[in-house]
């Protein structure tokens, strides 16, 4: 969104349908017309980078991603936990059913999907490209997955500095 705005050519990378699409929407309503050559939304795999952007690759700025946290995410009702319902819908638990995708992975299958996605990141960035990961600790049962840490240890191992 902000590169468009900035008259940036700006590509977002969705494996879900209904994610690309409620990307390409909000583009359409957040970005005036002029702008609509500067955004893109390709529907494909992160794991897939370098062949999903082939026609980029050694070009790109920026790459600005955050890690699927796992199948148990949700949309937070805050109301409906103070009435003493759940704290998440239950529509609105999973990325997907599909068990390929990264949310459902977990230990060193997670670990080693992430790999592949940041040397994808770092094959499609320019020399001195820069990858931006916003990320999160995380709990799995009962103990603390330090993420972030995880995160830059697999940048450098994918050539980051």
């Amino acid at each position: 969104m902000e590169a468009a705005a900035l008259g940036r050519r700006a590509v977002g990378v969705e494996l879900e349908a209904r994610w690309a699409e409620l990307a390409r929407a909000n583009l359409g309503f957040a970005l005036p017309d002029e702008q609509a050559k500067h955004r893109e939304v390709r529907l494909s795999d992160a794991r897939l980078l370098p062949q999903v952007l082939a026609d980029l690759a050694g070009t790109v700025d920026l790459v600005a991603t955050s890690p699927p946290y796992g199948s148990d995410v949700g949309m937070i009702d805050k109301p409906a936990w103070l009435a003493g319902r759940t704290l998440c819908r239950r529509d609105t638990l999973n990325y997907s059913t599909d068990h390929a995708n990264l949310g459902h992975a977990r230990g060193d299958r997670y670990l080693a999907e992430l790999a592949c996605v940041y040397a994808g990141c770092f094959t499609v960035l320019r020399p001195g490209g820069l990858l931006v990961v916003v990320t999160k600790n995380l709990r799995r049962q009962g103990r603390a997955l330090d993420l972030a840490t995880i995160t830059v240890e697999l940048a450098t191992r994918a050539g980051f500095a």
